[in-house]
């Protein structure tokens, strides 16, 4: 695999982020510049594309098993919240955290730290967020629904009337 170079823009802020493959297919190095100055260097476990994300305020992305939260100001440094144990599919920003959509599970963060949980028998495929409510379909075609809040996931995928 050869060095990968992507750019995207959040508010006034311009990232770029590079890419390199090591000898070792499960990780990949990665360099993050702001604004052509500022250079920020990660090693990530790099089986699945890396992905980007931008909530109107906070620029984000994710790969595998982790989310960097990237900073606005070249004064600062981004944070990272790993996740050990499965694979991150989607990512969301919610009022003050994050909420991880991995390959059997549901996570909610804030600070960084996982609050609240849902595990699921079948792999998620696909994932859509709105307005506090979190719409996934699994692998066999099944749908469920969550009721995202501050410190809590609430399954109302049987009540119509949520």
């Amino acid at each position: 695999m050869r060095p990968t170079e992507h750019s995207f823009v959040a508010g006034d802020r311009l990232y770029s982020i590079n890419e390199v493959p090591t000898d070792d297919i499960r990780h990949t190095d990665i360099t993050i510049t702001l604004d052509g100055r500022r250079q920020w260097h990660f090693s990530a476990k790099g089986w699945r594309r890396l992905s980007v994300g931008y909530n109107g305020s906070t620029p984000y992305l994710w790969t595998a098993r982790s989310v960097v939260v990237l900073p606005r100001s070249a004064k600062d440094e981004p944070s990272v919240i790993p996740v050990e144990d499965e694979d991150v599919l989607y990512v969301f920003s919610t009022e003050g955290g994050w909420l991880l959509v991995c390959e059997t599970s549901l996570r909610l963060f804030r600070n960084e730290v996982e609050v609240a949980r849902a595990e699921f028998g079948e792999v998620l495929m696909h994932a859509s967020f709105d307005r506090g409510s979190l719409t996934l379909v699994d692998m066999g075609s099944a749908s469920y629904r969550f009721l995202v809040g501050a410190q809590s996931l609430t399954d109302v995928t049987n009540n119509p009337a949520v």
